[in-house]
């Protein structure tokens, strides 16, 4: 069997059990990769489960469904239609693969590669640009900063995460892809930077300070994408790495140059196209090249041919070879004619060309997307102005609140079917039964423009946020009932948006609280998707921004939301100061169901401050207050409190009948993440007190629920609490490798163990560090530290699965 075989941009190397894509390795399992090479020995055939099972896990009884976890970890890496399902037989690889012997050291990639980079996956094939590529190589083989420059559409980004990924193993702490399109705030440069290489601030130093303390000693290469509007920040940023670490390469894209002292500036030119005098021989051009991948797409049956070649070599010249321009008029197949696209696109060419002598590319390319927008009516126009408003997706439903016409639903939605036939507005895939519209960057940044043109933004931009703030509002009851998973997944839908709509908090005036209820309504999805120091930056920008609104409990629950992210991100003095104020403001207006939401987690903050006095009178006072509101969703959260207090003791007898009372009344709520929580807390005082059946059964019902709901916070929890369980039941193997799994979720999301969870786990560590040895104990650790969250809990799935326990969880 040979040990190297290619697969289009995929090489597998089995000596190396290595799978590089485009040269990158992609990281994948031990289990994943036996399985590769069972299938790849035997790809004349179906290869039963059976046999798979025997193969992958010799000597082990293992569910059916770890063989269907590795077979879906395989599909992400090499494609969904790369291994064939057999109904009732079992899988067989069926991608062309090449024999092609054995890697030579001199083409391997480091080890380490996938460890070392956040360049994400090519979503299309990358055409061309070898000639342009050889050149920036070179450039960058001399200096240390390379601005690429171009108009939009001209394909920088694609340009540059090409580049870094030929440039990234000569990288010895790899390359990192920062995009700043989305800033809304210059200030937040930093931060996005400090965010992809896991640097944040730390009281008393700066995070400019703590950048450079990172990279002075690395050997890296940073590419900064979408400079432009960000450009005095990106620039001054660029230029102290520069300065003060000198391994440092930096790689930007912009519309403008960065005007920096040691800046080499390279301007992108559009793609190469045939000249009128040789059409037959357009096929070597990338301009036709990338026209006919993209007519491809619309209609896969397209071939170039002596019949068409010469209107594609005429349609790639009108448009300058300029890739948005080339896809724009390609997605017009599906309702023109070839010669119908050329037909159009000529007049208007001609028009501008006179009037473009200075800028050219710039004229052609809005020509491109002026065009499409000259033809619609001015009631379409306005819709399509008003789409510029969205970061990325939006909904029928947002874009009805935010169009501000009088329109009702089916109108606007036979308007945005015409701007979908136009190719303005594009139809976003989704997995639920929700439609979502979204616009290419460089036609929304039009749209936009537009916007400010016809003096309408201002008021655009209050409808948009004063329709994420209601919809999200109208949305709290799903999140405390049956419907959280669904609410949270249209949540993640919208997250751009509602951080856009954050970002119009500066612009409302002190009357309109539309920020903080956005604030106060989120702070439960921030720290499900594991993003808790995320909404905490935004929820503190939005406090600073309604100081002198007026004492509503709206305010309070705003205030207790950001103190409740402080917590969980380790901050516990600044919990405590905004629960106080929160529980102030609240007691002020008379609120006591904000009351005791407030003064709850104030007890849990003074656990993790170390004042245990302090965190058991309050939970316990939140307690007593929650029982006489009658507030079911408060109680449920009041009782988990007070039961994590006394985990944190060991007081366990006390804890249990807490916990089992919050399972109970989160199962009659119907809601998904509170069953979790309870299950789990359950799970530790079973651990607690040495009952190992009792412990397997309340910890597996509480993952399953994680892995239903998405909820990566829980599921953290859910591989710590394993951890717990698997050195008690004797895995001690297992239980520092999913230890170490727990810690990478930790660490990635930035948060702070819960002091309750840091009690009763810690110590169980240290003793399974001396029961393995340091040795084992490390090399397990640092495995599923390395092991993607996902496949980690499924890894504890099937190992309570295979525990031979009853149910045990109260219903």
């Amino acid at each position: 069997m040979a040990s190297l075989y290619r697969s289009g941009r995929t090489e597998i190397r089995l000596q190396e059990r290595r799978i590089l894509v485009d040269g990158i390795s992609v990281a994948i399992g031990a289990r994943a990769f036996d399985l590769l090479e069972v299938l790849l020995q035997h790809r004349d055939r179906v290869v039963g489960k059976s046999e798979l099972l025997d193969r992958v896990w010799p000597g082990l009884v293992v569910e059916e469904n770890n063989l269907q976890v590795q077979i879906s970890s395989l599909r992400k890496v090499l494609g969904a239609q790369a291994i064939a399902t057999v109904a009732g037989r079992g899988y067989r690889l069926v991608m062309p693969v090449v024999e092609q012997g054995a890697a030579t050291d001199a083409a391997a990639a480091p080890a380490d590669t996938a460890l070392r980079h956040n360049l994400a996956p090519e979503r299309s094939r990358f055409i061309g640009r070898a000639h342009e590529l050889a050149e920036c190589r070179q450039v960058l083989a001399d200096a240390r900063l390379l601005t690429l420059v171009a108009i939009g559409g001209c394909g920088k980004t694609r340009m540059a995460m090409q580049l870094a990924r030929q440039l990234l193993p000569a990288q010895a702490d790899g390359a990192w892809f920062i995009d700043l399109a989305p800033l809304q705030d210059a200030t937040r440069v930093p931060l996005v930077l400090g965010a992809a290489l896991g640097v944040f601030e730390k009281p008393g130093t700066t995070l400019l300070d703590r950048l450079v303390q990172h990279l002075a000693a690395r050997q890296c290469l940073i590419v900064m994408d979408n400079c432009e509007h960000v450009a005095a920040t990106a620039g001054a940023l660029i230029a102290t790495l520069l300065r003060t670490c000198p391994q440092v390469r930096v790689l930007a894209t912009s519309r403008i140059p960065l005007n920096l002292a040691d800046e080499r500036v390279f301007l992108l030119p559009p793609l190469a196209c045939p000249p009128a005098s040789a059409p037959a021989a357009a096929d070597g051009f990338d301009a036709v090249r990338l026209f006919v991948d993209r007519l491809q797409w619309v209609n896969p049956e397209f071939r170039l041919g002596e019949g068409n070649a010469r209107v594609v070599a005429d349609i790639c010249r009108h448009l300058d070879g300029i890739p948005l321009a080339l896809e724009l008029a390609a997605a017009r197949a599906n309702v023109l004619s070839l010669p119908q696209i050329q037909e159009r696109l000529g007049d208007r060419f001609r028009l501008l060309t006179g009037a473009a002598r200075n800028q050219p590319r710039v004229q052609t390319l809005r020509a491109t997307i002026q065009w499409s927008y000259d033809q619609l009516p001015p009631p379409l126009q306005r819709l399509f102005r008003c789409a510029g408003m969205f970061a990325g997706s939006w909904t029928l439903q947002a874009m009805v609140a935010v169009s501000g016409d009088e329109a009702d639903e089916l109108e606007v939605l036979d308007a945005l079917s015409a701007l979908v036939d136009q190719s303005l507005v594009v139809v976003v895939p989704q997995t639920d039964d929700e439609s979502r519209y979204g616009l290419l960057e460089t036609v929304r940044l039009f749209a936009s423009e537009q916007l400010q043109l016809h003096g309408e933004a201002a008021a655009a931009r209050m409808r948009h946020l004063h329709y994420m703030a209601g919809w999200v509002e109208s949305g709290v009851a799903k999140l405390q009932g049956p419907r959280q998973r669904e609410w949270l997944l249209q949540l993640d839908a919208d997250r751009e948006n509602l951080l856009l709509a954050h970002a119009w908090g500066d612009e409302t005036p002190p009357t309109d609280d539309c920020v903080l209820r956005l604030v106060a309504c989120l702070q439960g999805y921030w720290r499900s998707r594991g993003t808790a120091d995320l909404g905490y930056q935004v929820g503190m920008r939005a406090l600073v921004s309604a100081r002198d609104a007026a004492p509503s409990l709206t305010k309070a629950q705003a205030i207790s939301a950001v103190g409740e992210l402080a917590y969980f991100l380790g901050q516990y003095a600044d919990a405590i100061a905004l629960l106080k104020d929160s529980l102030e403001l609240a007691r002020s207006l008379g609120g006591q169901r904000q009351m005791a939401q407030s003064q709850l987690w104030l007890g849990i903050a003074c656990l993790g401050h170390g004042d245990r006095p302090a965190a058991r009178t309050h939970c316990a006072a939140a307690l007593a207050l929650a029982r006489s509101t009658g507030d079911r969703a408060v109680l449920n959260q009041a009782i988990l409190a007070m039961g994590v207090v006394h985990l944190a003791f060991n007081e366990l007898a006390a804890a249990r009948p807490l916990f089992e009372e919050s399972l109970v009344l989160a199962h009659a709520r119907g809601t998904p993440i509170h069953v979790g929580l309870s299950l789990l807390n359950v799970a530790w005082v079973s651990i607690g007190l040495g009952d190992v059946a009792a412990g397997a059964s309340y910890l597996l019902d509480a993952i399953r629920i994680a892995q239903d709901i998405h909820h990566e916070s829980l599921e953290q929890m859910a591989l710590d609490a394993f951890a717990g369980w698997a050195a008690l039941a004797g895995q001690s193997a297992q239980a520092a490798r999913l230890y170490g799994a727990g810690q990478a979720c930790i660490d990635q999301m930035r948060q702070r163990r819960q002091p309750a969870i840091e009690a009763l786990l810690l110590p169980r560590i240290a003793q399974l560090r001396a029961a393995l040895g340091m040795v084992a104990f490390e090399t397990a650790m640092a495995e599923g530290y390395a092991l993607d969250r996902r496949l980690a809990v499924a890894e504890a799935r099937a190992a309570l699965e295979r525990a031979d326990t009853p149910p045990a969880a109260p219903r």
